[in-house]
């Protein structure tokens, strides 16, 4: 908005400055001022987002607890879909919605949109090789324009859950259609029982904060190509990631900055160790 209106006023100056009635220093005083009142609003919007970065931060699943869930959902999963094959539970059909949605969104790390847009027909022409392992495309999802479809990498195993979810939604009472029903509106209950049923840490969970500890825990923990090719996986950008995902550094991240500045002080001065070529070279002349 300020700089539409700054934009305004540069047009005012160069084509109407006369029906303005104002002088060339007063254009530029009202120049001057948008642009301390858009450098103040962008100091504020960092600051805002930064505080909000800091209250997400604390609300991380350490990323033990999410590989811990994996452990659990793939003992849970089977038995669920087992269960309601042969008898309906509305109950355990949430569990299940909330165990393979969970599921998905840590071995993918796509936002629940991506769920909500994969039908039937993304597993049938899903690309498979000879380990059956599948790729699943999602054409529809928040920055496919930018990024093209979303990509779930799934093993046979996998893709066999989402046929059977397929099926028994259905029997339960679900509608016959094409969709895969993998988020409904209970799905929810995966942030209450499944997910906070592991690991060390209790509260909420949610889909945000899943992939923002993947994406904190891949700046940590991989090298800036890896870092990369998980971001776009994810269908974001690097500095999207940094932005909006990872979180503030911690304690022992800003100690660990605070060392490497006193170790960079330490060195001024330090004479680097240097190879004697000249006695070396006078010792083969003489041999």
């Amino acid at each position: 908005m300020l700089g539409n209106a700054a934009a305004f006023v540069k047009h005012l100056r160069a084509f109407h400055s006369e029906m303005a009635g104002l002088s060339p220093s007063q254009f530029d005083q009202i120049g001057l001022q948008f642009k301390r009142l858009r450098r103040d609003n962008a100091r504020r919007i960092r600051s805002h987002q930064q505080e909000i970065r800091r209250e997400k931060s604390k609300l991380l699943r350490p990323g033990s607890d999410l590989t811990a869930f994996l452990r659990v959902a793939r003992g849970r999963v089977p038995r669920l879909l087992a269960e309601l094959q042969t008898r309906s539970s509305s109950r355990s059909l949430r569990l299940l919605h909330g165990y393979i949605s969970g599921y998905l969104a840590i071995v993918s790390g796509h936002r629940p949109v991506v769920f909500l847009n994969l039908w039937k027909s993304h597993l049938d022409q899903a690309d498979v090789d000879k380990r059956k392992r599948a790729l699943v495309w999602v054409d529809k999802h928040k920055t496919d324009r930018a990024y093209g479809g979303a990509c779930l990498a799934l093993d046979d195993r996998e893709v066999s859950w989402l046929h059977r979810l397929y099926e028994v939604s259905a029997q339960s009472g679900g509608d016959r259609c094409d969709c895969v029903p993998i988020l409904r509106k209970t799905t929810l209950e995966y942030n209450q029982r499944t997910a906070s049923s592991v690991g060390k840490r209790s509260g909420r969970v949610t889909f945000r904060l899943i992939r923002t500890t993947i994406a904190n825990q891949a700046k940590r923990n991989l090298s800036a190509g890896d870092r990369k090719l998980v971001c776009e996986a994810m269908r974001h950008g690097v500095s999207t990631a940094d932005r909006f995902y990872t979180a503030v550094p911690g304690v022992r991240d800003m100690f660990r900055i605070r060392e490497l500045r006193t170790n960079a002080l330490e060195c001024d001065g330090v004479e680097p160790e240097t190879v004697d070529t000249d006695s070396g070279d006078h010792q083969t002349s003489g041999q």
